[in-house]
Parts: C-alpha cells; structure tokens; sequence
C-alpha cells in the first residue's frame, strides 16, 4: 500500500468469497473490518469515490448472483453508507429493489462487456493455463479498438479483465514459457 501511494496508485479489494458459495453477513462484517483497518492505515493509497473505500464484490456463484445478495451487502455497509460497493452484474440485477453503488461484469473470454452507464469491461484475451487453447486470443489491433470504444462509452468504470493475470493468460510481461515469434 505504501508503494502504491508513493506512485500514486490506488488500490481497492476485489471481494471473490462469494464467487464460491452464500458468504454469511457476519463474515462480510469481519472482513470489511479487517479491510477497514488497512484503508485507515492508508488513506492516500486506497481508491475511494464519494469518500468512500471502493470494494468491488464477484458474486458469481448460483447462490450469490441474486437480489437477496444485494440486500444482505447493504446491510453489511450500513445501507451503502460505509463503503462505494461494485457488484458482479447477473440476470435481473436491475430490478434488484436493492441497489449498490455500481455494477460490473467479470468475462474475460467475451472481448467487450458493456453495462452502461456503469461499466466498460475489455478483454486483452484469455487463455486459462490448463486449457489447450485460448477462450479468446490475443488480437493488439481488437484490443486497441476495444480500448478505444471504451473510452468513447462515458462508462464510469473502465476496466480491464485481466490484465497481467497469468492463470488467465493475460500477462504482459515477458516470459520464455508464454514467448511468440513477433514478441507479443
């Protein structure tokens, strides 16, 4: 965090335990405190957004892609109030009566992922490390154009997934095992 704000970066979590199964409320309560603990600590090198810490929340599992997971999310944050929250968008998140403070969508086989005005998610490509071959290849020229039409969309979240991830095969840096004959 220290190093982060010293190059004037921020940082925010991306809460995945509800990308597994139900996560209890008391549970989210402990580990929003824990975080809080470290956003105190270093405010400068955490991202915040209405003056709030920004948590990011991938509730991807059948059991938390639902509006019951909202509700149980505003509890954890006092009605929001607490933190700036982004959730995993999932069929019928709009009509949640329920509301975080934005949605996104993790899907780095699929190039673009736009969920206006909240989100512009682009793809660099995404070839999982156990897998014979990529989901979706890495093409400069489509990311180029992806990233261009992302910044044209006014999104207030543009995203990257992932982006120097090598277990989805995003990595930018160079390495023997990932080498190509242009270098890329």
């Amino acid at each position: 965090l220290d190093d982060a704000a010293a190059h004037g970066l921020t940082v925010t979590p991306y809460y995945e335990k509800e990308g597994q199964s139900d996560t209890s409320l008391a549970t989210i309560q402990s580990d929003l405190a824990y975080l809080a603990g470290y956003e105190k600590a270093n405010p400068g090198a955490f991202l915040h957004v209405d003056g709030k810490p920004v948590i990011f929340v991938y509730n991807a599992a059948p059991a938390t892609s639902r509006c019951a997971t909202v509700s149980k999310w505003k509890q954890a944050t006092n009605g929001f109030t607490d933190w700036y929250v982004n959730m995993k968008v999932f069929s019928g998140y709009a009509t949640c009566a329920d509301q975080p403070s934005s949605w996104h969508q993790y899907g780095p086989a699929s190039a673009v992922q736009s969920h206006l005005p909240y989100s512009y998610n682009v793809s660099p490509g995404f070839y999982q490390h156990a897998e014979s071959t990529p989901r979706l290849t890495r093409d400069p020229a489509r990311f180029r154009q992806n990233l261009a039409d992302q910044v044209a969309s006014g999104a207030r979240w543009q995203l990257v997934t992932s982006f120097n991830e090598w277990g989805e095969g995003t990595a930018v840096e160079s390495a023997t095992e990932w080498a190509t004959s242009d270098g890329r």
